[in-house]
């Protein structure tokens, strides 16, 4: 698990520079390039937020606990991932 977070801090810490680099640029093209990759790092980290969620429901942690580490109360981590939560578990996918 120590490999995957250093290479998503890396992918971060790359994607920032980049967007970076791009915005100095201050082209159109280059504008549009990064509004489509902020879209698509949004996507994938809500994606990954679900199987977070869903593999630490699986695991036993409870709706409470979720909830204050996403910043919420446990009826609105309930509301906001029980749904993705349970078609993952139905489909086996927890955890992946």
């Amino acid at each position: 698990m120590a490999s995957l977070s250093q290479d998503l801090e890396q992918l971060a810490q790359t994607t920032i520079d980049d967007c970076a680099d791009a915005s100095q640029r201050g082209t159109e093209t280059d504008a549009i390039t990064l509004v489509n990759l902020a879209l698509a790092l949004h996507a994938c980290s809500a994606e990954m937020v679900e199987c977070a969620v869903a593999h630490a429901r699986s695991s036993g942690v409870k709706w409470r606990e979720i909830g204050a580490l996403l910043g919420v109360s446990r009826q609105a981590a309930h509301a906001q991932f029980s749904d993705a939560v349970q078609h993952r578990q139905s489909w086996g996918h927890s955890d992946h």
